[in-house]
């Protein structure tokens, strides 16, 4: 039985991404190219919303109370607007995951076989795989969802009928929940590499190391998790010092107003404000895209180093075995 090496898995992770982060943008820029239209777009549609609601939101918070008349009127000239929020935001969502679906399969196909994508910047790919991939997304939430439910149910139960002492049943059930979890989710790169949507496979494959795999995850998640903490810290802070919440709390409605005009129209608000937004997020889509490309990189070497030695398949994992 093969048993997954903790630290040189760890570490092969790490350096697969920091190693190579051009590669890693690279297969995600087809998706990043239409993400960014798609929202540019939508921010153009509803800007006017925006524009309408926080100026009566701003004459709201002056004291100047809309009449009875005006409501009416103002919830009549906001239906055609409001479908067309709602749909942009449904159309949004779907977008986000279909690119979501793009950038996970390119980036665990990398992790599992090597860049396959011979140095393009531009390998637009929407085929059987990524279909396949949706399908796995599906029946890997849809199984993590039941187990979920089941845990808390359980737990649930064993916490009215035993008291205190239930609530160490719920943290063997939810212990036992994540490991299980840990250990399923190799059926994404085992779909991402062309191994077919059989979750047993993956299952099965996984034997013996289910607690070496929840170590390499908790090795690359947890110093992820607090350089996300420290950043909200850090952006927060900054809002509040912008908003000048530290020199006059008591103004903090009014200076929350202004920032929420200049976060929907920053065209007018000037270069200086708008390029500290910008900044602030691509700061953020280069930490959430940094988590996700780790946790690929370390699903992917998981899913590599075990196949590679389970019998039958043979060394077919070319690419960054542990």
């Amino acid at each position: 039985m093969t048993r997954l090496p903790i630290w040189t898995t760890t570490l092969e992770s790490y350096r697969l991404v920091l190693g190579q982060p051009l590669t890693f943008l690279r297969l995600a820029f087809p998706a990043l190219v239409i993400l960014v239209v798609f929202q540019a777009l939508a921010m153009w549609q509803l800007a006017d919303v925006w524009d309408t609601l926080l100026a009566e939101m701003e004459r709201m918070a002056t004291g100047d109370m809309l009449s009875e008349a005006e409501v009416e009127a103002l919830a009549l000239g906001m239906q055609e607007p409001g479908a067309l929020m709602v749909l942009v935001q449904v159309l949004s969502q779907i977008v986000f995951l279909l690119l979501t679906v793009l950038v996970l399969t390119a980036w665990l196909r990398l992790a599992v076989l090597g860049d396959l994508g011979n140095g393009r910047w531009l390998v637009p790919r929407f085929g059987a795989t990524e279909i396949e991939m949706i399908a796995a997304m599906i029946i890997f939430g849809i199984g993590a969802s039941i187990a979920g439910v089941v845990a808390f149910a359980l737990s649930l139960a064993a916490v009215v009928a035993i008291g205190n002492g239930g609530q160490a049943v719920m943290v063997v059930l939810f212990t036992a929940l994540f490991l299980a979890v840990c250990r399923f989710a190799l059926y994404l790169p085992q779909v991402a590499s062309g191994g077919g949507l059989d979750p047993l496979a993956a299952w099965r494959l996984g034997r013996g190391n289910t607690l070496r795999i929840f170590s390499i995850y908790g090795l690359i998640g947890l110093p992820w998790l607090f350089v996300t903490m420290v950043l909200q810290a850090v952006t927060l802070a900054a809002i509040l010092a912008y908003t000048g919440f530290f020199a006059a709390p008591d103004r903090m409605h009014e200076q929350m107003m202004a920032l929420m005009r200049e976060m929907v129209a920053p065209w007018e608000a000037g270069a200086g404000f708008f390029l500290c937004s910008l900044l602030v997020v691509v700061l953020w889509a280069g930490v959430m895209g940094l988590g996700m490309a780790l946790q690929c990189a370390a699903l992917g070497l998981c899913y590599a180093g075990l196949r590679r030695d389970s019998p039958g398949t043979g060394a077919t994992a070319t690419g960054g075995a542990a």
